[in-house]
C-alpha cells in the first residue's frame, strides 16, 4: 500500500472516530494504533464496545468493499460484538452498512422496538453514519 492510500486510510479512521465521540455511546474510540505497528487485531477503531468497525475510504465504494469490511470485521469482532462496516465515497456522506440481524440485535435493545428479520438476516441495511451512532447511544446507555 502506497503512502497516499495510507494517509487517506489514517484521516478517515481518524474523521470516524470524530464521529463516534461526538453523535455515539463512544466518547473514547480511537484509531488502533496497533494495526499501524504490524499487530493487527482486524479492527479500525478500538474503544467502541458493542461494534465492530472497519473503515473503508474510496474513490468509489463498490458492494466488493463493504462486503470485504464486514468480512474483515465479523472474523475480528468479540462474542457481544455486531460487525459494522463504515465507508465513504469521494464527495460522498459517511455511511454505515450491516447485516439486518446485527441492527435489529442493536435495535431490540430500545424501549418499545421488538423487530425480528430473521428470514433475512444476510440481507445488508446501510445508513447514515451520525443516524446510525444515534440510535446507538439510545439504545446503548
Amino acid at each position: 500500500m502506497g503512502k497516499t492510500s495510507r494517509t487517506k486510510g489514517a484521516t478517515a479512521e481518524r474523521e470516524v472516530c470524530a464521529i463516534l465521540r461526538e453523535h455515539g455511546p463512544w466518547p473514547e474510540a480511537e484509531r488502533d494504533l496497533d494495526q499501524v505497528r504490524g499487530h493487527d487485531n482486524g479492527r479500525d477503531i478500538i474503544n467502541t464496545p458493542g461494534v465492530c468497525i472497519q473503515v473503508k475510504r474510496r474513490k468509489k465504494v463498490t458492494v466488493g468493499v463493504i462486503e470485504a469490511g464486514l468480512r474483515e470485521a465479523v472474523l475480528s469482532m468479540g462474542v457481544e460484538d455486531s460487525a459494522a462496516c463504515v465507508h465513504r465515497g469521494d464527495r460522498g456522506a459517511w455511511r454505515v452498512t450491516m447485516a439486518i440481524d446485527e441492527l435489529t440485535f442493536i435495535a431490540n435493545n430500545c424501549e418499545g422496538v421488538a423487530v425480528s428479520y430473521w428470514k433475512h438476516r444476510n440481507a445488508l441495511v446501510e445508513m447514515d453514519l451520525i443516524e446510525w451512532c444515534e440510535l446507538c447511544r439510545e439504545v446503548m446507555q
